[in-house]
């Protein structure tokens, strides 16, 4: 398997039993392939070593914690235990003491200091219910004979944990109980979910990044992405209310069924439901209007250019970068922002080296198009023309200019904010992709409304965030700054929604609890709840910035440009009003019933 395609998980498996029953010969024989060759018993203290399984989609890295069974150790022991994912308990089947002991020591120790771990029930040593010599001992001295596989069934029924078998010295079954405890912890539909958001993440990566990169070289006419932008703002309108706020309240209404206890009535469990219901959306609405007051610019429409004349041809034209020496009088060579001091300290010298090579412009100026009066430099800086050391390497100015463009005290609170709330959409595709994985875990196979959802929050971000990145870097060039910065914060845009989605999803997957029993694979009511309330915050979420953002910005944009063409066709001197023409509110309205009728068209 190519390890560069490889999705990688990490898993602790923790192995327990009585001293001498051979824990250590089933470690030792999968870890080097065969059975030690020293016949000598040495009691273990405490051993980790770290195998890797292959299973379907990806690789397993299991951490393997051999523990020593004797009494004198239960203090050293009991380390092992935490963050343990699987607890394998180990019994000899010429042993019945190891095989009571399983119920009387090592389960109840096992649930004490590792509670999320899953229980498999191992019994080692098969090959001496047919060996003569043992056989004989048996008989003759302790008076017993094996166990039988039957006493193992048994116990593992009671236990609610599978049952496995093995012989380290004949090499029987060793790799099956590693593969049994493994297929408790990792599922297939791990991989798959992990690989399927990173492929989302990609999509909506190179969607972003190249909506951001058209008003940078490309001239295209905005009235595309105005319908663009109201297409976009109609599927968060309608993913938000008739998909993402239903499957929250569903998934949340599941799991609530599935805890109810017999105290609980009918009544007390609906309030509990409607409570919790109410503050997620609550809390996510509140969180969005936080961000937009604590980066008021992330939205403001004072940022946002007003839709210029000639079909948006000025906005999108390239501006006049010049080089910066030790003029501090360069106007706005490189920012038009109305904020003074923000001027002043791009503006003023550095004296770090490295620093002063980051705000460089060097030769991405020479493709830009002729400056007008007011971009042109002062006479000082034209007769002394600043340029990359020749001494520096390349490699060099680049790591500058890259530290230039992501220092704290130079980024524009418009990108700030809308970084967050990029981030905001990202746990909105995380979230749907673990209800989704929750919902194949705990499902019918004919039940595909989480699938659905999935699908619509995706389209739904991936046609939300190219008119955002067109219309943040649309605002950023018009502010004079430099093409290079902008080049690297289209880039931090683009990746900050799928590094977001997929660290909702690992945090998902590492909330999920384990069962008490740790035995087969059950319906994850316990996930549910938290993927329910993701599921409402992130409605809350969409709610806001749908109704108070994307869509007022689509509207407003689109009411502009008809008012600019209108003005132009009578040659008024000032716009006035204008209403949206018919093919933008079919655009959104087709937005909005979207989400729903595909919703319906999987569930049937």
């Amino acid at each position: 398997m190519d390890e560069k395609q490889t999705i990688r998980v990490q898993r602790k498996m923790v192995v327990v039993g009585d001293g001498a029953c051979g824990k250590t010969c089933l470690l030792q024989t999968f870890r080097d392939g065969q059975f030690p060759s020293d016949d000598r018993y040495i009691p273990t203290v405490f051993d980790v070593c770290i195998v890797d399984l292959e299973r379907k989609g990806g690789v397993v890295e299991l951490a393997l914690w051999d523990t020593a069974g004797q009494e004198d150790f239960d203090r050293l022991r009991v380390m092992s235990y935490p963050e343990a994912d699987v607890v394998v308990i180990c019994f000899s089947v010429d042993s019945r003491d190891s095989l009571e002991n399983v119920l009387e020591k090592w389960v109840p120790e096992a649930r004490e200091h590792a509670p999320r771990a899953k229980l498999v029930l191992a019994a080692l040593k098969i090959d001496l219910r047919t060996d003569e010599e043992n056989l004989e001992h048996m008989r003759r001295v302790l008076q017993a004979a094996p166990l039988a596989y039957g006493d193992g069934v048994r116990l593992a029924k009671a236990l609610g944990a599978p049952y496995v078998e093995c012989s380290a010295k004949m090499g029987v079954g060793v790799r099956h109980v590693l593969e049994t405890a493994v297929s408790l912890v990792v599922s297939d539909d791990d991989f798959s979910a992990v690989f399927r958001l990173i492929l989302e993440g990609l999509a909506m990566f190179a969607g972003s990044w190249a909506a951001g990169c058209v008003p940078l070289y490309v001239r295209m006419d905005q009235s595309k992405f105005n319908l663009l932008a109201l297409f976009g703002a109609g599927l968060l309108i309608g993913a938000a209310l008739a998909v993402i706020l239903p499957e929250g309240v569903e998934t949340l209404s599941r799991s609530l069924l599935s805890h109810k206890t017999k105290a609980e009535t009918d009544d007390t469990m609906v309030e509990s439901m409607n409570t919790t219901i109410g503050w997620t959306l609550v809390a996510g609405f509140c969180v969005m209007f936080l961000i937009d007051n604590l980066f008021p610019s992330a939205h403001s429409h004072a940022d946002t250019p007003d839709v210029p004349d000639n079909d948006s041809a000025a906005c999108l034209e390239d501006i006049q970068m010049t080089p910066r020496g030790n003029d501090r009088n360069l106007g706005n060579s490189e920012f038009t922002l109305n904020d003074s001091r923000l001027q002043y300290q791009q503006h003023t010298r550095v004296d770090d080296s490295m620093a002063s090579l980051a705000i460089i412009n060097g030769d991405e100026s020479q493709h830009s198009a002729v400056p007008s009066d007011d971009w042109r430099p002062s006479a000082a800086a034209r007769q002394q023309p600043v340029h990359p050391p020749r001494s520096q390497p390349r490699w060099r100015r680049l790591l500058g200019r890259l530290g230039s463009a992501l220092s704290p005290r130079y980024l524009p609170s418009t990108l700030i904010g809308i970084l967050v709330h990029s981030c905001a959409d990202g746990l909105a595709l995380g979230a749907a992709v673990a209800s989704a994985h929750a919902a194949d875990n705990g499902k019918d196979s004919d039940d595909v409304h989480s699938s659905s959802l999935e699908i619509i929050v995706f389209m739904a971000l991936l046609l939300h965030k190219a008119p955002a990145a067109f219309g943040l870097i649309t605002t950023l060039k018009q502010q004079g700054y430099a093409a290079y910065k902008l080049s690297v914060w289209l880039t931090v845009f683009a990746a900050s929604a799928p590094l977001a989605a997929l660290a909702t999803f690992s945090i998902f997957l590492l909330a999920q609890p384990a069962s008490s029993a740790g035995g087969h694979h059950e319906k994850p009511a316990g996930t549910q709840p938290w993927a329910g309330i993701v599921m409402l915050f992130s409605a809350g979420t969409f709610m806001y910035v749908a109704m108070a953002h994307t869509l007022a910005e689509a509207v407003h944009q689109a009411k502009a440009l008809r008012a600019k063409a209108k003005a132009s066709a009578t040659n008024a001197v000032k716009a006035h009003a204008a209403s949206l023409s018919f093919l933008d509110i079919a655009v959104l309205l087709l937005g909005v019933i979207l989400p729903p009728l595909v919703s319906k068209d999987h569930d049937g």
